[in-house]
């Protein structure tokens, strides 16, 4: 088949020659999926490049200090760990984007028309203003461009993640002199790594020794397996979501989940069944509604809905929205765009359903698409008669009306305006579109914890609030009001509040005002986009209440979705947002984490990407955001108490001419630490979501407070067995290891006081590990972590065994023999007690009341950090509002 062949350029459409026959689509190129630029391939692909890790200069300064000390195998086992760490880090990020990448970009075969011929080339030959043959079926789209003529059913889930075909129509001929607009002309747009499932070709007329000593101890201050432990903890995470069939596609994501604070959801296909169900049908005679109906529905109205929709037909299977679905098996007619007696019609048509009671059919002969600003489509068909109809239907109200159309060759030239006006209303589609069964135990789980769950939406207010009702986000103890407002010729604001009558008797009207934050607050706000719109543009205070108050948001475009989530952030919310469609990639991209329900598995629509299409995946993302979270935060505590124990231990060696030796420094490191730093990271979340959310911050009262305690602790026990040790009648200050380089005034190894200090710090590791391993109340208990108990089984029993052994049989550790197993029982009480000690003063913090008060008093704190709290705190003392009318602007 051949093409209509339109030159176009970069902002604006030419027209070129046509050819004759039958004729299918062309399109305009652009460099990837989200921008169009004519820059070269490094620039392309920009947007999947995987930033390499950046040497780290305090790593290689502390490596040439360990090699010049002569700690060799030490420095070459913590290049090792390094590399390994960056290497994990950019492995795990690049999987992701290279998931994206090989689902968006891919080089194919294209037919592209220059210099007036056809002619075969690499899609990454491709520049803009080119006209290319669109592929066929089941193939993929490997540019972005503009559809000129002809029609295509593709598949945008990767994009999306919306599970719908969309049909894509040619740009209208009107706008070939006008600039291209990609939000408006978005219908008329091929996206890159889209899947054509269907062309339609179009009807005729369509187109440095002291200094050692002291860089030394500045090299053991920051712990070198710290980089890949984070990168561990982050990994586990995602390995437990993508068993719950959740794909990350940004890792660093998931701490961000740890810190939400509100959940917006959409609707259709999130809160409720993506299917709706038929309720009936209301048509209307002379004016008057008539019973509700399944069967026997007026003829003019089963007209309407057997061809006012934008089906198509895949594989034999009728495939496109659920609600034109359901209006078509309601009208009792059958769907077909092949084997169409076209001898029957005067104008070519492109489908044709047939009647399946009285065998009447009607031709397709144009579509004309739906449009978001104008909430409606329309269709022109043709009876075998003759007669020629237009159909229109009303978007989201379902509501459809008809009228003739006089049978001329102008039909598919006559404007817009022109089909859709004096229409006769012939009735409407009542559907039902019910709960999914989870929704509500998710919505009151989500509550449970302190977080406002919010419902944005494009579907019908009324409609919104019901399914607000049902699944429990508006209490039924609490007040709702409608919210509408007017823009006065002054351009003040005119605001009005209506309080629904679903408001349970018994709640006294003055105490509708008490508003607090929580899940259970009394006040709940529901509003259009439109009425939206105007607070935010003229009313910046009452945008402040809507915020806090605000649950119900319908009839919201996706722009306003976007804008709802800005608002919401601009007042110190962290949201998560949850949705199926195309109307929520802009939402999901700005909230700080976004959930597209997709089948894709790796979707641009958000960073997480859930294959279980209802609401669970929210608690679970979250839940694992903040075990993440903790985990990381456990493993930085650790790191950071295992260098100060490792800095000490130095330091009061040096004090004795002595220090650790290089196998010492490897058992702690390997054999010990590494080890705990890799389980700790291991620990899954909590079953429940808490309601108090994790700490986020450093340097938050108890993480200093403990880490206070703890040095006090360490540096106490070490201080203790070191001093032990010297009261032994069968000490000897004098006996010495390792005395190899002592004539060039190097560091030699102490005898007893360097075993006792190696012995005793090496605990220490194990009893922080244990410290830090409380996880209550957003991870689990210590004994569900399995290689964590093996961990702390393992090393106490090597750290045991290196105490009781013989030296000789292991020289290389340079420990001397302890020749009292008294001695040796009393460094094992010292450990008990220092393990009693770490323990009941991280639990302290949760039981004593006292002391959380002292901390909370250091910390000065004169009021609440987020602005939504301060909001709210204005709110409680501010009146009766909203019972109270706004003033103008």
């Amino acid at each position: 088949m051949q093409a209509i062949l339109l030159q176009f350029s970069t902002s604006h459409i030419e027209k070129s020659s046509p050819l004759h026959s039958t004729v299918y689509s062309t399109v305009f190129l652009g460099a990837n999926p989200t921008e169009t630029t004519e820059t070269g391939d490094s620039e392309k692909y920009a947007m999947f490049s995987v930033p390499l890790i950046r040497p780290n200069d305090k790593l290689l300064f502390s490596c040439i200090v360990w090699y010049n000390n002569y700690y060799e195998i030490y420095a070459t086992v913590i290049i090792v760990m390094s590399v390994l760490s960056a290497a994990s880090t950019t492995y795990i990020t690049r999987k992701a984007i290279v998931k994206l990448r090989r689902a968006v970009l891919f080089e194919c075969e294209v037919e592209v028309k220059r210099g007036g011929k056809i002619e075969t080339i690499k899609s990454g030959d491709l520049v803009p203003g080119d006209i290319v043959r669109v592929p066929f079926a089941e193939t993929k789209v490997s540019y972005d461009g503009v559809l000129l003529c002809g029609s295509v059913v593709v598949d945008e889930a990767m994009l999306t993640g919306e599970s719908v075909p969309t049909l894509k129509n040619p740009l209208p001929f009107e706008w070939i002199e006008e600039e291209y607009h990609a939000d408006k002309n978005e219908v008329n747009t091929l996206f890159s790594g889209t899947t054509i499932l269907q062309t339609r070709p179009p009807p005729s007329g369509e187109d440095t020794n002291l200094k050692n000593k002291t860089i030394l101890q500045i090299t053991i201050i920051i712990a070198p397996s710290l980089p890949l432990a984070l990168s561990i903890a982050v990994y586990y995470a995602i390995r437990r979501l993508k068993q719950d069939k959740i794909k990350v596609a940004l890792p660093n994501s998931i701490n961000i989940a740890g810190k939400v604070k509100m959940c917006v959801f959409d609707k259709t296909g999130t809160l409720t069944e993506e299917g709706l169900t038929l309720h009936c049908v209301l048509s209307v005679n002379s004016g008057v509604f008539s019973e509700e109906q399944t069967i026997n529905i007026d003829q003019h109205l089963r007209g309407a809905l057997s061809c006012c929709h934008s089906l198509s037909v895949i594989n034999d299977k009728i495939c496109g929205d659920p609600i034109d679905l359901i209006g078509q098996h309601a009208s009792g007619f059958e769907f077909k765009v092949s084997d169409i007696e076209q001898e029957l019609y005067k104008n070519q048509v492109t489908a044709e359903t047939v009647d399946s009671k009285t065998g009447a059919k009607l031709g397709l002969i144009k579509i004309i698409p739906f449009e978001s600003h104008l909430k409606r489509m329309s269709v022109v068909c043709e009876a075998a008669d003759g007669e020629v109809w237009v159909f229109c239907k009303g978007y989201r109200i379902i509501a459809y009306a008809s009228k003739t159309l006089p049978n001329n060759n102008d039909i598919l030239s006559t404007p817009r305006d022109s089909l859709e006006s004096g229409l006769t209303f012939q009735g409407f589609l009542v559907l039902a579109n019910r709960l999914k069964p989870e929704t509500r135990d998710v919505v009151e789980e989500l509550k449970r914890a302190g977080l406002r769950t919010v419902m944005c939406t494009g579907d019908n207010l009324k409609t919104a609030v019901c399914v607000g009702r049902d699944c429990s986000m508006i209490p039924d103890s609490a007040d709702l009001y409608l919210v509408t407002a007017e823009l006065r010729e002054d351009g003040g604001l005119d605001v009005q509040y209506t309080l629904q009558e679903h408001t349970p008797v018994g709640i006294a009207m003055e105490d509708t005002h008490n508003m607090y934050w929580g899940p259970y607050r009394k006040v709940h706000l529901a509003m259009e986009g439109a009425t939206f719109q105007l607070i935010s543009k003229h009313d910046k205070s009452l945008m402040d209440r809507v915020c806090v108050t605000g649950t119900i948001f319908a009839r919201f475009s996706p722009e306003q979705k976007k804008s709802l989530i800005d608002e919401m952030q601009q007042r110190s919310y962290s949201i998560c947002m949850c949705g199926d469609g195309a109307n929520d990639c802009e939402a999901l991209r700005h909230a700080n984490v976004g959930i597209a329900l997709s089948k894709c598995e790796a979707s641009l629509a958000a960073p997480f990407t859930s294959a279980v299409f209802n609401t669970t995946c929210v608690p679970v993302l979250l839940k694992e955001g903040r075990g993440a979270l903790e985990n990381g935060m456990a493993v930085f505590r650790f790191t950071a108490m295992y260098s100060v124990i490792q800095y000490v231990s130095v330091l009061l060696l040096i004090q004795y001419e002595s220090i650790l030796g290089d196998y010492q420094y490897l058992l702690e490191d390997l054999a010990v630490v590494l080890m705990f730093d890799f389980a700790l990271g291991y620990t899954k979340p909590a079953k429940i979501l808490a309601m108090k959310r994790p700490r986020g911050s450093l340097m938050h009262p108890y993480t200093i407070f403990s880490f206070i305690v703890q040095t006090v602790i360490v540096v106490g026990f070490l201080l203790l067995s070191m001093w032990l040790v010297q009261q032994q009648t069968w000490y000897d200050p004098f006996n010495v290891i390792r005395t190899a380089y002592l004539a060039e005034g190097e560091m030699y190894v102490a005898y007893y006081e360097t075993t006792v200090n190696f012995l005793h710090s090496s605990f220490q590791y194990i009893i922080i590990s244990l410290v830090v391993s409380i996880g209550y109340p957003h991870r689990r208990a210590l004994y569900t972590n399995i290689p964590m108990c093996i961990s702390v089984l393992l090393t106490t029993g090597i750290l045991l065994l290196v105490m009781f052994v013989p030296s000789d049989r292991i020289p290389k550790l340079e420990m001397a023999d302890i020749p009292s197993n008294t001695y040796k029982l009393i460094m094992l009480g010292l450990v008990v007690g220092n393990l009693v000690l770490a323990l009941g003063v991280e639990y302290s913090y949760r039981v004593c009341r006292p002391l959380q008060w002292f901390l909370k008093f250091l910390r000065c704190k004169k009021g609440h950090k987020n602005k939504f709290k301060r909001l709210v705190d204005e709110m409680d003392r501010g009146g009766t509002w909203p019972l109270e009318s706004s003033s103008g602007v």
